[in-house]
């Protein structure tokens, strides 16, 4: 049922979806089998995103390891790598979660929550430690100037590859690696950019 969910959302759009579709599409009779799993429609998605980032947090901890083993601290563009790698990894065997991915983008837009917001509070422990690596890296950004940064980075680089799992052969090959790469380097620009004297001049505090 959750494959299902996932693949309507992508095809049609969060708000678009009802509970009847997904039940129908997932080859079920009647919808007490979705409120039997899941309560509702919104415990749907709460399970959904929680299978999903639960691969993301295993995959992240692979790709953290890697990286620690081959070098002795991490650069921004490291962390970078550790914060985005995993789920491009994980779309790139995955059309399920390539599906998932364009779900996510819609809870992003959808939401009147911050994206870090909704990470930290769903015990994602891999995307707390991405934050406190930036914020060491960081050491002179003003604590409201990060938390703008981080969080303008999580939502740039979730739509960023939202929209490219549309692609064909959007994870795979040379190409991927190009949009992968550059991706790379704007979040770590966005993150490592000196604050400008109109932008600290306006700094709240």
């Amino acid at each position: 049922m959750l494959r299902a969910a996932e693949k309507l959302f992508a095809e049609k759009g969060l708000a678009n979806v009802s509970v009847r579709a997904i039940v129908a599409e997932a080859g079920q009779k009647n919808e007490s089998a979705l409120q039997y799993h899941f309560g509702n429609r919104d415990g749907l998605i709460a399970a959904l995103h929680q299978q999903r980032n639960a691969q993301i947090q295993v995959e992240r901890g692979r790709v953290m390891d890697q990286m620690l083993e081959a070098r002795d601290a991490l650069t921004l563009r490291d962390i970078a790598i550790v914060m985005i790698r995993p789920a491009f990894q994980l779309a790139g065997g995955d059309s399920g979660f390539r599906d998932y991915m364009k779900t996510f983008a819609h809870l992003v837009l959808l939401s009147g929550h911050k994206l870090t917001t909704v990470l930290l509070r769903n015990e994602d422990t891999s995307a707390r430690e991405i934050r406190e690596r930036f914020k060491a890296a960081l050491p002179h950004l003003h604590d409201n100037l990060f938390e703008l940064r981080f969080e303008s980075a999580a939502r740039f680089a979730t739509l960023s590859m939202s929209g490219h799992a549309g692609e064909k052969g959007a994870f795979r090959g040379r190409a991927a690696e190009f949009f992968f790469s550059n991706l790379v380097d704007t979040i770590a620009a966005m993150m490592a950019t000196e604050a400008s004297p109109q932008t600290l001049a306006l700094l709240p505090g």
